[in-house]
């Protein structure tokens, strides 16, 4: 997603991977994902811009490659890197290769602005592009018939596995309908066997619930225009390494008391980086709920709300909420959940909301 201010000439920022000497902090190389923009007077737009890298590189030491995943254009022309994942050559910044999931993207975040003279930046029209990042960080996975390959995710709902030597395609699955908000949005995970993705489903489009209280507060506008995306399914899905069969799906739902509809069941929503370790794959949604699923066909062994109200050890009030962005993260002994993610505003439907709580779980059998 792009975030600027929505009245400004649209857009000269552009993505940047740099790699430095740890001890001095000296640059080695750039790599810019697209070339300086500059401005065009008949149209007084700047061009070309976007493509931002979202995430963590992922390291190949053995073939001195970096990858990384890249987002949209923000406004034309598009490049022939944006939605992409990009092998980097570890030793001199060039690419090695460039495999592109969605083509033609251009999108940013005035296309969901509610006055259309906001939307000025919106090119083409709203809704515009896909918004189709490939947001979560590349997997490098050693496969068990001796070959590697990169595990790629994107917004669109598809989950590519690529050759890491060329960075061909050697399958892809689609496992959700994708949305603004994913698709597949900040995270995944794998062991030896299988990659295991979170699926959002859920969008915002051009922003229509506008109210006094909100009109200052983008955080709330996007909360409060939430939607689930057309056929979508939200979950939590394992795919097999080799063959990108889908070896297990499990669609969790959580009641909300709609104070017009009454007690409502809805889908659980998984935008969270996942996280597996001795074959327990570990996913927060939406709502708040911390789950554990049994790797080898989803059993869930347990689940927590995060979301009530507490006193902590120093006796400071608190409580938690969505569990969004950061997901729940091993840590030797312990599960560390950080509740209450409040970027997309207040509670919904789909959402806890805000909140301030890290919580920390002894894993069972430990």
């Amino acid at each position: 997603m792009a975030l600027f201010e929505f009245g400004s000439d649209c857009c000269n920022s552009h993505g940047m991977l740099q790699a430095l000497d740890p001890y001095t902090g000296t640059i080695i190389w750039t790599y810019h994902t697209a070339p300086e923009a500059t401005l065009d007077k008949s149209t007084n737009r700047y061009a070309p811009n976007g493509v931002s890298i979202w995430s963590t590189p992922a390291v190949d030491a053995a073939r001195g490659s970096v990858y990384i995943g890249t987002g949209q254009n923000y406004t034309p022309p598009t490049t022939g890197n944006e939605d992409s994942i990009v092998a980097v050559d570890i030793n001199t910044g060039r690419p090695k290769w460039v495999f592109q999931g969605a083509s033609g993207d251009i999108w940013n975040t005035s296309c969901q602005a509610p006055l259309a003279i906001l939307t000025k930046n919106c090119l083409p029209a709203p809704p515009g592009g896909g918004d189709l990042d490939f947001g979560a960080p590349p997997i490098l996975a050693h496969l068990s018939n001796g070959t590697d390959t990169v595990l790629a995710g994107e917004k669109s709902g598809r989950l590519f596995s690529l050759d890491p030597d060329t960075g061909r395609a050697k399958w892809s699955v689609r496992l959700g309908a994708g949305g603004k908000l994913g698709g597949i949005h900040w995270g995944m995970a794998a062991d030896a066997n299988r990659l295991y993705a979170g699926i959002t489903d859920v969008t915002v489009e051009r922003i229509t619930t506008l109210s006094a209280r909100n009109i200052l507060n983008f955080q709330n506008l996007a909360g409060d225009n939430m939607q689930q995306s057309a056929n979508a399914m939200p979950g939590i899905y394992a795919v097999d390494l080799i063959t990108g069969k889908v070896v297990w799906q499990k669609r969790p739902t959580h009641s909300f008391n709609d104070p017009a509809k009454g007690v409502l069941t809805v889908d659980s929503i998984y935008s969270a980086a996942l996280s597996v370790t001795n074959d327990v794959v570990f996913a927060g949604s939406l709502d708040g709920v911390v789950r554990a699923f049994r790797t080898s066909d989803g059993a869930e062994l347990w689940s927590y709300d995060t979301t009530p109200k507490f006193t902590d050890r120093d006796g400071n009030p608190g409580k938690g909420g969505t569990i969004d962005s950061a997901g729940a993260v091993p840590g030797g002994t312990d599960l560390l959940v950080n509740s209450g993610f409040s970027t997309f505003g207040r509670a919904n439907k789909f959402q806890a909301g805000p909140g301030n709580a890290l919580l920390v779980f002894r894993l069972p059998g430990v």
